[in-house]
């Protein structure tokens, strides 16, 4: 047997129960460069399933020298050739039983023995969900290759081969009625503040107990063995009924001797006591005995417990054990099998458990799997992510029903269960292990964190999946127990749609159908098929390939209808219908189409709910990717490849395939790839420009930069004498890196065409990681303290600190005028930052909390790795439209992007390993708006203002106004789907009008559409459903300026649409602006300028009535009265008076002349603050030729404090008067008053 990894406590926590604060994503995580970062696997071993044209045992040929050519259906020497280059030394059937025999007989043999498992355990074979016959397990062997073998690479070669099934290394997995039991009754046991067995009572299942309690059905826990003396569990554990202990004989000829009490996979021996204490905890949570007045409860407290060890006593095993130890409780009569553990890291192809996984499936048996603790979407990890055959797959819930911080999430998480508490006490140690079950007698430390995790002295505290998965597979037990005749497709269906919908509404991908409820999950008493068959989950899709079609099942024996509907995931948005309610069921066909022509790039659920005539909903969903330019892989090979560079059609990175990192090379002008470092030594973290690429070179012990001319294919190390430490950049022949040969880190230039070396900084502090772009470098310095980003100018040999804000700054890149980098405002929070040269100015892009970083900047774009999904994804920033978009939306990690004007290159793992991929960007154009002539407007009457946009992309744009009056509105045009105001007939109509060959009677024939516009337009009631005069004006008005009737162009013209009031005269003219945006962000803007007069020629008899010219024309001013910049309206300045309590202020304009017995309008803007009862108003004096005074009129007044407040007065001249003295006027007193917009008229 190989040698195991011991796993370590920390590993432990991660995948068993999580530490508050551990599921941090670092950097570190997302570049495999170092063994601790690659999948753990047994050293040595490969599993290899060939297929039937390998006629005879693998291991039969190794061990006797024979060749397996004569033995393959071909006569191919592959295999010959890859078992010499891969040193093979031996094979081993997985799961044993070969003997000689050939693949005929022994598969043969393996189908004689599933016929009499299925006889044996017949009542458990009615529950197939299909038809379909068991996976072939005969040819599964694992190959003993040498133990330096770089395996995923060697696995790769295997799979391409034709008479290979699949190939994958054994990777290594870790432990991922009412009752009189105590702890069911008590809380506060180790000081949390609620119930000890919280998540039973969660579930329901006191009501539950009155029907089922697991009565008959036999459980199997794969795991690290289950300490069967527990005296809460003893009465409830499974023997083999075929077998006799001791006697050293396989009895019921099932392959194990002496296996009484079940196998131990992990030792190949017939104990399968636990000695970790994993396995008994997970077990006490299935079936602890109930009513026994000791100790907790089990959730199906009459069930059997089958013990098939396949974890050591470190917690850690490998899928070799663990498939046999499926494929052994299949053959032995359980019902349901428990799988508390799950791979360490991302594995998303396990195909040996996979087809384990199928083969107990295609005996009835249902089974179940911890989701895992990454808080990693579940697509990432094998068996969880099968979609065939699906296991129910568990997330971890606390007692307010929330996902934990530690569970794995996703759409093929199918439920949520108790599986741990909060990060934060109480109490005081571990506050987030909050479930009690059993303590194994053997329990291993990590199990009680020291004792402190113990309760009483039989049972332990812990969380995890590892804990929530054991509470479905006792609620499994339940349902069987009750509904012997469901399949075990139908358990999980039942266990779906019986959960309490507790995240998004319906099913999500955070919390899957909800939390289990086990008094619910009993009441259902049939279960409808619901599948989507097409697309299948993560298929992607492009806007321009056309509709989706959506083909599936729908049925069942009390079927009443099913509903498709879609959303798109990460926008807020809600669901949105793509077929309505539905009363035929469909079995294996089409359900309905989706549109999505005119959808958002992005990654979108499909949801497919079928309800019964009960009211039940039974719900599957789908993820499809939709990208308008899908993004391209450019690597294939079986090695991860990480931080990648593009410069034109050439894109660089660092490639791990040949065991250490060596620089590679894509032409996307050719298609071809090719190695550009080598063949000795390491090469990394490459950069290119043109036709130049640099890298971290290290040759005979020696740590360098080089460079790689693509014209000569020539390589030279530039630094023959430095100490350099960090990843070099280039722009154009130059070349920067850090270099240390001084002992300080610091910066140097190296120009490849002079064949020159320049030493950039030499400060105390540390300078590094820099970036070039052009003439400026831009590098972190550390001379302050924290790390800082510093310029250097080429052209002026000047150096300048960018950064002073007192904040980490790191990974600082630049393009042209800008300058972008990560910093950090506080711990584990990062945001992108942008220095623009041209202004001198700095801000913030990012803002979502959690972590931004890697920045790279072209043009007026910027990418980023984005972790606010929970996985890393790849993030744009527009700098024209100030826009941000998620560019990469697919449930694995995409990140370290690198751009060059259209084309963004990131590291992609969503074929489980690292591949480079390239992202095309669609050149998008801002939209352009016809410049508008200036405007005036008359107060009562309405003003319509065409304004049309231009895209050059066809775009249809959005209008939207800014700064614009009360009571003025854009209105955009369009068909009634958009706006209910124009549709097609219109459209006809308006052309027949505009040439005068129709009766332009609009508003009678869509009086309906009329009131739907105007109805919608009503910012202050201004508009109504009487301007129906206006909208035919509206109409016939498009006809003329665009002259065109396309939906198009009618969706791209807008109308300003404003009947100012008297109160709106004034002397300067209004301003707003239309801006039209396209569904990228990108806009135009156009700017409107109106002018309202009371009539048409009304002319203000009061110069400079706004103050827009500050003190001229007005007298009084002395020291309290002064132009001020809080106006009214429109316009720039105001006048402000400071009272003073001596006297009244007064401000004069020059005398007006007037006419006896003419009505005048008088408009006057006041605002004041802290009057009291002291007044503000406008004073007129009406006099005669000579200037005698006839009448003082006073209005407008204004007391205490109030906003601009907008007053209007007609006043006729009185007989006799010829001048008009107008003053504006304050009490004697304290505060302060304004004047503004003065106009007599």
């Amino acid at each position: 047997m190989p040698q195991r990894q011991i796993i370590s406590l920390a590993t432990f926590v991660l995948v068993a129960g999580v530490l508050a604060g551990a599921n941090t994503v670092n950097a570190s995580d997302l570049q495999p460069d170092s063994a601790s970062q690659r999948k753990a696997f047994a050293r040595g071993r490969l599993l290899v399933k060939f297929k039937p044209s390998l006629t005879e045992c693998a291991h039969c040929l190794l061990v006797q020298g024979r060749q397996f050519q004569p033995s393959l259906s071909d006569r191919s020497s592959s295999l010959d050739l890859l078992n010499r280059r891969a040193n093979v030394l031996g094979a081993r059937s997985v799961l044993g039983g070969r003997h000689q025999r050939s693949v005929l007989e022994a598969r043969q043999q393996r189908q004689q023995r599933n016929q009499e498992v299925a006889a044996k355990f017949a009542r458990r074979s009615q529950r197939r969900s299909s038809a379909e016959p068991p996976p072939d397990l005969s040819n599964l062997y694992f190959l003993e290759v040498p133990d330096d073998t770089d395996l995923e690479a060697l696995a790769e070669r295997y799979r391409q081969d034709p008479h290979v099934a699949y190939a994958q290394p054994d990777y290594q997995v870790t432990i991922q009625f009412t009752p009189n039991d105590p702890y069911y009754h008590s809380a506060d046991s180790w000081n949390q503040t609620y119930d000890d067995l919280w998540g039973l009572k969660r579930m329901q299942l006191g009501p539950a107990w009155d029907v089922a309690q697991g009565e008959g059905v036999v459980v199997a826990v794969v795991d690290t063995g289950v300490d069967g003396t527990h005296p809460d569990m003893a009465m409830n554990m499974w023997a083999n009924p075929g077998e006799l202990p001791g006697n050293q004989v396989d009895d019921d000829s099932n392959g194990f001797i002496d296996d009484v009490n079940g196998w131990d996979f992990a030792y190949d021996d017939a104990d399968p006591t636990d000695d970790f204490g994993h396995g008994t905890h997970v077990a006490g949570t299935i079936a602890a005995v109930g009513n026994n007045g000791v100790g907790i409860i089990g959730v199906a407290p009459r069930a059997r417990l089958m013990a098939v060890k396949g974890l050591d006593q470190e917690g850690s095993g490998y899928i070799s054990d663990l498939a046999a130890a499926i494929v052994y409780a299949a053959d032995n009569g359980a019902d349901v099998i428990n799988n508390s553990w799950g791979c360490v890291g991302p594995c998303p192809d396990d195909e040996a458990v996979k087809d384990a996984v199928r083969y107990a499936h295609s005996q009835g048996v249902v089974v179940v799997f911890a989701a895992g603790n990454d808080h990693l979407d579940v697509s990432l990890y094998s068996p969880q992510n099968m979609t065939d055959h699906k296991p129910i797959v568990v997330g971890a819930s606390r007692p307010d029903d929330a996902l934990t911080s530690f569970s794995n999430f996703g759409l093929l998480t199918d439920v949520i269960a108790p599986g741990g508490g909060y990060d934060v006490g109480p109490p005081g140690f571990e506050p987030s292990r909050n479930i009690l079950s059993l303590k194994s007698s053997q329990i291993h430390s990590a199990m009680t964190g020291g004792g402190k995790l113990v309760v009483g002295q039989r049972y332990v505290r812990q969380a995890g999946t590892s804990m929530s998965a054991p509470h479905v597979a006792g609620l499994a037990a339940l349902v069987i127990s009750h509904h012997p005749s469901f399949t075990n497709d139908q358990v999980r269906q039942a266990i779906r749609a019986s959960a309490d919908d507790v995240g998004a509404q319906g099913f999500d991908p955070i919390t899957g159908a909800g939390r289990v409820n086990a008094a619910a999950a009993l009441a259902i008493d049939s279960v409808l098929d619901t599948q989507i068959l097409e697309p299948e989950l993560g298929a992607e899709a492009s806007q321009s390939d056309g509709p989706v079609t959506i083909r599936g099942t729908a049925a069942g024996p009390e079927f009443a209808r099913y509903e498709l509907l879609y959303q798109r995931d990460g926008s807020g948005m809600g669901s949105v219908t793509i077929q309505p309610s539905v009363s035929t069921p469909v079995i294996g066909g089409v359900l309905g189409t989706w549109d999505i022509g005119s959808l958002l790039d992005g990654l979108y659920t499909l949801r497919l709910l079928a309800t019964d005539t009960a009211g039940h909903i039974f719900e599957e969903a789908t993820q499809v990717l939709l990208e308008a330019v899908p993004a391209r892989r450019l690597t294939t090979a079986a090695a991860h490849a990480q931080t990648p560079n593009v410069s034109g059609d050439r894109v660089v990175w660092t490639d791990f395939r040949s065991g250490d990192p060596q620089v590679y090379l894509y032409d996307l002008s050719t298609n071809t790839e090719r190695r550009l470092s080598g063949p000795a030594g390491i090469a990394d973290l490459p950069a290119i420009s043109g036709d130049l690429v640099v890298w971290k070179d290290f040759v005979g012990g020696r740590l360098n930069v080089a460079v790689y001319d693509l014209t000569t294919n020539t390589r030279r190390v530039i630094t023959p004498n430095s100490g350099t430490n960090d990843p070099s950049a280039i722009s154009g022949n130059r070349v920067v890196w850090t270099d240390s040969r001084h002992g300080n880190r610091e910066i140097y230039l190296y120009d490849v065409s002079t064949n020159t070396e320049r030493r950039i900084t030499q400060h105390s502090g540390r300078q590094e990681v820099p970036a070039i772009s052009g003439d400026r470098i831009v590098w972190l310095d550390s001379r302050h303290g924290k790390s800082e980003v510093y310029l250097y100018d080429l052209s002026t040999n000047t150096q300048r600190r960018i950064t002073k804000n007192n904040i980490w700054e790191a990974q600082v890149a630049i393009a042209g005028d800008y300058i972008v980098w990560t910093g950090y405002p506080a711990d584990n929070i990062s945001d992108i930052y942008l220095y623009d040269l041209t202004t001198n100015t700095e801000r913030r892009i990012t803002t979502d909390p959690g972590e931004q970083r890697d920045p790279a900047v072209w043009g007026q774009r910027i990418a980023w790795t984005d972790f606010r999904n929970g996985l890393a994804d790849v993030y744009l920033y527009d700098m024209l439209t100030g826009t941000e978009e998620r560019l990469t939306a697919h449930a694995s990690r995409q990140n370290t992007p690198a751009i060059w004007q259209d084309r963004v290159v990131f590291r992609d793992a969503r074929h489980g390993k690292g591949d480079i991929y390239l992202k095309e960007l669609r050149t998008n154009s801002r939209p352009e708006l016809e410049p508008v002539a200036d405007q005036a407007a008359t107060a009562g009457a309405l003003l319509v203002v065409p304004v049309v946009a231009h895209d050059a992309d066809a775009d249809l744009v959005t209008f939207s106004a800014i700064g614009q009056p009360a009571g003025a509105g854009v209105y955009p045009r369009g068909d009634v789907s958009q706006n209910g105001a124009v549709d097609q007939a219109d459209v006809t109509l308006v052309g027949a009008c505009a040439n005068g060959t129709a009766s332009c009677s609009l508003e009678q024939r869509h009086l309906g559409d009329v009131a739907n516009m105007a109805g919608a337009y009503q910012p202050d009631g201004q508009l109504t459903v009487h301007d129906r005069d206006a909208i035919q004006l509206l109409v016939n008005e498009h006809a003329h300026v665009s002259g065109n009737s396309s939906i198009a162009e009618l969706g791209n013209t807008a109308l300003v649409l404003w009947r100012p009031t008297l109160l709106q005269v004034d002397d300067m003219p209004y301003q707003l602006t239309v801006r039209a945006t396209d569904p990228e962000g990108a806009f135009g803007e156009a700017l409107v300028r109106i002018d309202v007069n009371a009539a048409p020629g009304a002319v203000n008899l009061i110069a400079n009535g706004g103050f827009e010219e500050g003190k001229t024309g007005w007298s009084g001013w002395g020291t309290t009265a002064a132009p001020s910049t809080d106006t009214s309206y429109t316009g720039r300045q105001s006048a402000r008076f400071s009272l003073g309590t001596g006297s009244s202020k007064r401000l004069s304009c020059p005398l007006v002349s007037v006419t006896a017995g003419r009505a005048y309008r008088v408009y006057a803007s006041l605002k004041t603050a802290s009057l009291g009862s002291k007044r503000a108003y406008v004073e007129l004096r009406w006099k005669k030729p000579g200037g005698s005074l006839i009448r003082t009129d006073v209005i407008a007044p204004v007391t205490g404090t109030t906003d601009w407040v907008r007053n209007l007065t007609t006043v006729v001249a009185p007989a006799g008067s010829a001048k008009l003295d107008l003053t504006l006027v304050t009490d004697p007193g304290t505060g302060t008053a304004y004047f503004d917009a003065i106009r007599v008229e």
